[in-house]
Parts: structure tokens; C-alpha cells; sequence
């Protein structure tokens, strides 16, 4: 049998502490650190993650999201929600027989390539960082009464927590010349890195807009506020009202697709 290990996050009480075959953290975000050092790691682990889009195989794992049913630590509190992911070293055996998952025919097709930009909020103790991330995940779908989009928010980023808690965010366009932006915007964690510094570092001005740090030279800006939200498993679904938009684009701006980043290699 496979060895395994489970690694699992509870948003509660405060508490960070390893039992056995079990490391339990306090916060989702620490849950993703935790993650990539054991993908980092020569362990000969293979890690099935609750927040993954795609299963690599080889890899076994269980998963699961509930209410925690007993309490957790030494606190003797109850945690309201629980996030576990399983992390199985394969066989060898298991290796050779695991077969690759087809990616879907949707993921052919080329849409357009968008960056969220939320502010920091304040918590009362610190104030988090502005951030921006890429997402292709976002499409309008009213026009009367009201222009609606509705933008899916990947669970455990900084993206997704400033937009919640402060309701509201900017969709920025982009266009072809923002294509080498994927890794840092897309690529990177927010938690980890100022992402408005580097910008400004590789020659990227960012400018305020609607009070959000944005890309001045992004093709156009839409300001959305959240109407509703709805959990859909590693993302969250949020339908939001159009309050106001601008448009910067010129007739030789080509807004960015998936299509060219393909083409360049960024993604498969």
C-alpha cells in the first residue's frame, strides 16, 4: 500500500501542529505553502490538492470539504470549515498502470485573458496587500436592467480575499503585450510577493483607478461590485453589477487571448 500523508487547513482557531501522518494548519493560505514544499520536496510524494484544477497522475488521494465535526488541537473549538488533502507516495507499479486525464474540448477553444486588481483592505490589525492576478474565468451575461459579469475566484489567493472582504474589484483588460505578465500575475502568490512593486520593477506603471491599483496600459477597466456569491468547489462563483468602465484600447491594440499565449509557449 501507498504511503500517505494528509495535510489539511481549518478556517478557526489559531492552530498549527503536526499529529503523526497529519500536518494541520490554520489557514488556507498556509495550507498552500505547505502543499508546495512537499511538491518541492524529493520525498517521492505526488500530491492530489483540493484547490487543483487538474489530478496528475500518479496520484491517489481523498478529499473532502465539511464542518469539522470534532475539535481541533488542544483548543477544544470547533472550526467551521475543513479543507483536507491527501498526499500519496505511488508505486512503482501504481506508476506505470496510472493513466493521464484528457484535458476537456473547452480547454481548446481561445478566450479572452483578463486581470482582477483588488485592494488591500484593513483588518483592524494590518492592512493587506493591492494584488492582481489572471483570469479566464470571467464573462458578462446581462445587459437590462443592469450590466452583470460573473468572475470565478480561486480559493486561498489574495485576489480572492481583498475582492470579498471589500466587495468589490477592478477587471482589467488586457492586451497581446501583457502576455509575459502570466507568470508573475498568474503564476505567483500575492501572499508571498508585493506584485505592484515588481510590476513597477520590470517597467509596468500602474496607475489608480476606482481606488484600485491598476496597469496603465491595460486596454480598458471595468469596476465590479458583488451582487452574489456562490461556492463551487476549488472556486468561487461571485455575480457582480457593472458600476462603471473605461476603455483605452486603440484600433492597433490586440487584446489578449489564450490562443497567443499558446502560441508563445505560456500555457498547453
Amino acid at each position: 500500500m501507498a504511503a500517505s500523508v494528509l495535510v489539511c487547513a481549518c478556517d478557526g482557531p489559531n492552530v498549527s501542529r503536526s499529529m503523526g501522518s497529519a500536518i494541520c494548519t490554520a489557514s488556507t493560505p498556509r495550507l498552500h505553502r505547505v502543499l508546495a514544499m512537499l511538491k518541492a520536496s524529493e520525498s517521492g510524494f505526488r500530491v492530489n490538492e483540493r484547490f487543483s484544477v487538474r489530478v496528475h497522475a500518479p496520484i491517489k488521494a481523498k478529499r473532502r470539504w465539511r464542518g469539522c465535526e470534532r475539535s481541533v488541537g488542544d483548543t477544544g473549538k470547533r472550526c467551521g470549515r475543513h479543507v483536507s488533502v491527501g498526499v500519496f507516495a505511488a508505486s512503482e507499479e501504481e506508476s506505470q498502470s496510472a493513466k493521464p486525464i484528457p484535458p476537456p474540448p473547452y480547454g481548446k477553444l481561445s478566450v479572452p485573458v483578463y486581470s482582477l486588481a483588488t485592494a488591500g483592505v484593513f483588518n483592524g490589525v494590518s492592512k493587506s496587500r493591492a494584488s492582481m492576478n489572471i483570469t479566464t474565468y470571467a464573462t458578462p451575461i446581462a445587459i437590462q436592467p443592469a450590466r452583470r459579469f460573473i468572475i470565478a475566484l480561486y480559493h486561498g489567493t489574495l485576489s480572492t480575499e481583498n475582492m470579498l472582504a471589500r466587495g468589490k474589484a477592478v477587471l482589467q483588460i488586457l492586451g497581446e503585450q501583457h502576455a509575459e505578465l502570466l507568470p508573475l500575475l498568474g503564476k505567483a502568490s500575492g501572499h508571498e510577493i508585493d506584485k505592484i512593486a515588481l510590476l513597477e520593477e520590470r517597467g509596468f506603471e500602474t496607475v489608480e483607478r476606482y481606488g484600485v491599483p491598476t496597469l496603465a496600459s491595460c486596454l480598458g477597466v471595468v469596476e465590479l461590485s458583488i451582487v452574489n456569491i456562490q461556492d463551487v468547489g476549488d472556486h468561487d462563483v461571485v455575480l457582480c453589477d457593472v458600476e462603471r468602465y473605461e476603455d483605452f484600447a486603440s484600433e492597433s491594440d490586440l487584446p489578449l487571448y489564450t490562443a497567443k499565449l499558446r502560441e508563445l509557449g505560456l500555457i498547453t
